[in-house]
């Protein structure tokens, strides 16, 4: 091996940048959660609660009704109303905001 050249070793502990999981928390969808035991980005985010969650974790605004849920744009947070407004991509609303704003209807 040539003087300017650095050995490497695959033995080595490489220590992983996980500053970007740092300011991660809990899903909102509570006890609704699919994945309990993933970290949550804020990616994804309630429409109604406004709080982060698993993408997987609630439904499309535009599907609520194809997976049994009764929810009326009158019935979100102000955010949410808003939100639905301005037209954005991701208008998802977890699970656990689903299931109790189907019961307030």
């Amino acid at each position: 091996m040539a003087a300017d050249q650095e050995e490497i070793s695959n033995d080595e502990d490489i220590e992983e940048d996980n500053d970007c999981w740092d300011e991660f928390s809990d899903c909102c969808a509570g006890q609704h959660c699919l994945m309990a035991d993933a970290p949550v980005s804020s990616t994804h985010t309630c429409l109604n609660c406004g709080h982060n969650m698993h993408g997987i974790c609630g439904v499309e605004w535009s599907q609520l009704s194809s997976s049994g849920y009764d929810i009326r744009k009158s019935c979100l947070t102000a955010e949410g109303r808003k939100h639905l407004d301005e037209e954005h991509n991701m208008n998802d609303i977890c699970f656990r905001c689903c299931k109790h704003l189907t019961k307030t209807n």
